[in-house]
């Protein structure tokens, strides 16, 4: 393997961009196909398998995207990549060692410059491999329309803005002491996770590094509780003298339709995509919702090119173990097998060849059967399988609603809330006080894992507040699957002219311990179809999306559903003022009442995706 470090590649602007190329030995089987790679995480810190690509033919192009480390220019997240990436495949294109075909590969930022480069359609591009990565409303930056998802608007750009204080020759202030002290812990964060992914997972070098990871993700976890305790206009505030990009983001925090956005954003511009992608996903990540609906509307076209699926029982960037993945404090013993490309979990039947077939078979026509396979592959939580499917959602859903009731006193798990099967004759409203300075805390979920864990944890705490309705069925006589997008449809109001309504799934096992498995929220001044303030105490039909899952409920377990109207610091509280939090300075919080309704008329309830005759 020979490598080639810095060279700088031009963009249109004149800007250039730093790369470093890896290419065969062998320059007598040139011109060879190319694997990009764009990233904003240093390209000298890429966990690949580059000797092993380039020993099979390939030259790999790793990129600093702008304004990161080694490249010129001014970083602005997510809203150059679509030029600078089409001028990269183009100049990749042009080069004697290149024989026309690009692909390109890898996760979460580098999995978004792939959408955004293939958004331009550049002539050379052959096919994307993007994991764990979704479109804007679906994870990068906000956790649904108009919400914030706080780890990434905080705390991954405040680790982005570590680049940007080295560059510009400047440290955190002392001033600034919540932000500084989350900072110096968790910039050791990505390389302690990078060595970890590299290690042998059966060594004992995988164990020292897991245990690391472990105690440091405590300490991490101590000072993000201590930084997003701050007023959320004071915490951007500071953040945004070291992330200079975070003022425009600020600027249109509070209108997800301004036209700043759609530079940063394809899910309105997925038709104009049509190379195959293989799409790695995981049920617990923050971006499942965005890249299952990628991977339905490529797939769902007359005449679609193939895309490939595979969704894991994992969260974000975890390490790697071949034989389980623990998720918060659910084990799921899982049989996984590591890419030796990409050193990301793959199913165990791949015998970490996935995409090494892969770019064989888009880039050098090799006969790799991949197209003949089930184009997805699911894990079955609960069931702890792996299994082939060829739609998604699966053709065989049952779209099945489970009703809301109560005599009117839902609140804590020790309340009158039931879920049944049969739609609701008459009922009692249920109310709870939500007060934006007390919201209901997070435990578990669908975080970064930037120091918060994601992933199933018990729900004792949350489920004894006055302000969570808790419902719950009858002990199930038989397992039951459920595999699919999940919405909560709800017919509720509120005293404020604005608000937010959550939503969140969950397993009750035959001792009684409940787990969440998937949280959804909306922000009632953000509706898709009707925007705008709300009047006070009208009732409004909500839909709520959670987060897609495939789960198996066991014999003996109760499903449960939990509403509320916050979950933080997973994403930012709703102060029910008709403003944000992140710009309002005067941080004004008003209590609101929220009532919410399951009668014939309005009858609330969870649409479950049942999958009947697999549990």
């Amino acid at each position: 393997m020979r490598i080639e470090n810095n060279v700088m590649v031009p963009m249109r602007d004149g800007v250039k961009l730093a790369t470093k190329l890896f290419l065969p030995d062998d320059e007598a089987s040139a011109p060879w196909p190319v694997i990009a790679i764009r990233t904003p995480y240093d390209k000298e810190a890429m966990p690949l398998g580059f000797d092993r690509m380039t020993g099979d033919g390939y030259v790999v192009a790793v990129q600093d995207t702008r304004g990161r480390f080694h490249s010129e220019g001014a970083f602005q997240p997510l809203a150059q990549e679509t030029d600078d990436g089409v001028d990269f495949i183009a100049w990749l294109c042009e080069q004697t060692w290149c024989n026309g075909k690009v692909g390109m590969a890898s996760g979460s930022y580098v999995g978004a410059t792939q959408w955004l480069t293939a958004v331009g359609c550049p002539k050379g591009l052959r096919m994307a491999s993007p994991m764990i990565t979704g479109s804007l409303f679906d994870g990068f930056g906000f956790y649904a329309r108009g919400v914030v998802q706080l780890d990434i608007f905080l705390l991954w750009h405040a680790a982005l803005a570590d680049e940007e204080n080295r560059r510009r020759g400047i440290d955190y202030a002392d001033s600034h002491v919540e932000l500084k002290d989350m900072r110096e812990a968790a910039a050791k964060l990505i390389p302690l996770m990078i060595q970890s992914m590299s290690a042998d997972p059966s060594s004992p070098e995988a164990a020292r590094l897991q245990q690391a990871l472990i105690d440091l993700q405590q300490t991490i976890a101590q000072k993000s509780a201590s930084y997003l305790s701050l007023p959320l206009h004071e915490a951007a505030s500071q953040l945004s003298t070291y992330a200079p990009w975070l003022h425009d983001w600020l600027r249109h925090i509070d209108d997800p339709d301004a036209d700043f956005w759609q530079a940063m954003d394809w899910a309105d511009k997925r038709e104009q995509v049509s190379i195959p992608m293989l799409h790695l996903a995981g049920w617990h990540d923050l971006f499942i919702r965005g890249q299952l609906k990628d991977f339905a509307a490529l797939s769902a076209r007359e005449n679609a090119s193939f895309q490939k699926l595979i969704v894991s029982p994992d969260a974000h960037a975890t390490q790697n173990n071949p034989q389980a993945v623990p998720m918060g404090e659910v084990l799921f013993p899982c049989e996984v097998s590591i890419d030796v490309n990409m050193m990301v979990k793959t199913p165990a039947k791949e015998n970490g060849t996935l995409y090494g077939r892969w770019n064989d078979h888009w880039l050098q026509g090799a006969d790799t059967g991949l197209v003949d396979e089930a184009p997805i592959t699911i894990y079955v939580q609960g069931d702890n399988v792996w299994r082939d499917e060829w739609t998604w959602p699966l053709a065989r859903t049952q779209w099945t609603p489970l009703y809301l009731q109560s005599d009117g006193n839902a609140n804590t798990a020790r309340g009158d809330g039931r879920l049944s099967w049969d739609p609701p004759m008459s009922g009692e409203v249920d109310q709870f006080r939500y007060d934006p300075a007390d919201p209901v805390p997070s435990r578990g979920g669908t975080f970064l894992n930037m120091g918060i864990p994601p992933g199933m944890f018990e729900q004792s705490d949350i489920e004894s507040r006055q302000d969570v309705l808790v419902y719950t069925s009858e002990p199930l006589q038989a397992p039951l699957e459920v595999t699919g997008p999940v919405n909560l449809k709800l017919w509720a109001s509120t005293s404020a002219v604005d608000t937010d309504f959550t939503g969140k799934l969950l397993d009750v096992d035959a001792e009684g311990r409940s787990y969440n498995i998937c949280d959804g929220v909306t922000r009632l001044r953000h509706r898709k179809d009707t925007p705008g303030l709300v009047t006070p105490d009208e009732v409004q039909a909500l839909e709520i999306e959670l987060s897609p899952t495939s789960y198996v409920f066991k014999a003996g377990h109760r499903i449960r559903v939990q509403v509320s109207s916050s979950n933080f610091p997973l994403f930012d509280p709703n102060p029910n003022t008709g403003k944000s939090l992140f710009t309002d300075p005067s941080n004004e919080m008003v209590v609101a009442s929220q009532t919410v309704f399951h009668d014939e008329e309005r009858p609330s309830h969870i649409v479950l995706p049942i999958i009947a005759g697999n549990a």
